[in-house]
């Protein structure tokens, strides 16, 4: 068994994996760095994907897979997405048709990756929809298992590759969540069954593998808010809360809170548009029902009827929460909507800041010309959907793998995540390996 470290090994982003037994290979996960999407963005990030791959290679937006390809290209039978998020999926419209194969992953997880190629550029791959508990067939050696797991956003699977070599799991991105908001826990029967009979090779993300503690449920999130919004006095003031789109289960907790705050909730933004679309073409949710979703051309329109009919009557749940530029709360604080935060308006941001250089800037700067007119702020009211490092231990026991791989982070993170292996008796080039970009193990 062969791993090819492809992109997400030396920064947060860029996913992308490949694992070779015998004569075939797999592409596990394919996504961009949702950093440098931002600093290339101009109306969307649809636009962005639409420029040549050479380009979006060079400016580090999508994995560079040039010399992968190069090797290992014809062989590929499969490219295999574990959830919804752009640095794990948005690399497909860009990288996967040169790749002969099928892109497999979970209805939602597909619906969304249509949407992106909808709007960005054709794919002629076939596309194949797997729910999680199910297995499919990529060869006569090798099939692929999803697993469900708990995540910021839905149908969130670890993948299995079964091959004649034995099990690979690749699990990145994921969280044991207890009272999830929607769905239901990690499937823990079924990872100690795959523990028991024996596991080649684990690997997982190390997002929040520094951090001394365990991720809690997303259901702490839902009283958090509460506490805020029902808790302060909010009228005749504009109440906007920002959070991250594709987080659907939160963004029903919003919902359900608008209606306790007396408010009408309104999901505005691009993106927001289209993963409450994507989630509604499957069935997973009925947002567009409970709440004002605005299609993106009548964002202006919604905004001037909240300013005429009065702020006092709307709950607005956005994008912005990292300072993207062209998000909606960054357009609402540069003046360039017919809205204008007032002094005392409140701002919710239910996210934390995502650790990279760009985002770190752009939130400073977005949460300066906000505290300059005047409103309130309210920060962090939020739960990551990354495992820490005792949820992280937990999963190491429950699996012992015979080889670790961390991936998703920089060398630090990385770093973090071998040392919580060599806690557990692993050795560092012995069973325990730390990859970057574009370098391969020999197991």
């Amino acid at each position: 068994m062969k791993i090819h470290a492809i992109g997400g090994y030396s920064e947060f982003g860029r996913n992308m994996t490949g694992v070779t037994v015998g004569n075939e290979t797999v592409i596990l996960d394919c996504g961009v760095s949702v950093d440098k999407l931002a600093t290339l963005q101009g109306s969307g990030e649809e636009e962005v994907l639409k420029l040549p791959e050479p380009r979006l290679i060079s400016e580090k937006v999508a994995p560079d897979d040039r010399q992968f390809y190069k090797k290992y290209g014809r062989q590929v039978k499969a490219i295999i997405i574990g959830h919804a998020h752009l640095d794990h999926l948005a690399g497909v419209p860009v990288l996967a048709g040169k790749y002969k194969c099928p892109v497999i992953a979970t209805p939602f997880t597909l619906e969304v990756l249509k949407q992106l190629i909808k709007k960005s550029r054709p794919l002629r791959n076939q596309l194949v929809m797997l729910n999680a508990g199910s297995t499919y067939k990529i060869s006569n050696t090798m099939s692929v298992e999803f697993v469900y797991a708990t995540h910021s956003t839905l149908q969130t699977v670890m993948c299995v590759l079964h091959t004649t070599e034995g099990d690979l799991i690749y699990s990145v991105d994921f969280k044991f969540d207890e009272s999830p908001i929607i769905g239901q826990k990690t499937n823990y029967k079924r990872l100690k069954e795959l523990g028991a009979k024996g596991v080649k090779a684990l690997i997982t993300d190390s997002t929040r593998v520094d951090r001394d503690s365990r991720t809690m449920s997303e259901s702490l999130v839902r009283e958090m808010l509460k506490d805020v919004l029902l808790w302060i006095d909010t009228k005749n003031k504009a109440v906007i809360v920002t959070t991250f789109a594709s987080h659907i289960a939160r963004l029903t907790t919003l919902v359900r809170i608008a209606k306790l705050m007396n408010r009408i909730p309104v999901l505005i933004g691009r993106s927001m548009y289209n993963y409450v679309t994507a989630a509604e073409n499957v069935g997973l949710c009925k947002l567009s029902r409970e709440a004002i979703l605005v299609k993106p051309r009548e964002n202006r329109r919604m905004l001037k009827r909240i300013e005429s009919e009065g702020r006092g009557k709307f709950l607005i749940i956005t994008t912005g929460h990292q300072g993207e530029p062209n998000a909606m709360l960054v357009r609402m604080a540069d003046d360039q909507m017919p809205f204008t935060l007032l002094p005392e308006d409140i701002v919710v941001f239910c996210s934390e800041v995502i650790p990279s250089p760009v985002n770190q800037a752009n939130r400073s700067v977005l949460d300066k010309k906000i505290k300059s007119k005047g409103v309130r702020i309210f920060k962090d009211i939020h739960m990551s959907g990354h495992a820490a490092r005792e949820d992280m231990r937990e999963f190491l026991k429950m699996i012992r793998p015979q080889h670790y791989i961390p991936t998703h982070g920089g060398i630090i993170k990385l770093s973090n995540a071998i040392q919580l292996a060599a806690e557990l008796g692993y050795k560092l080039g012995k069973d325990s390996h730390l990859l970057q970009d574009g370098q391969e193990l020999d197991i």
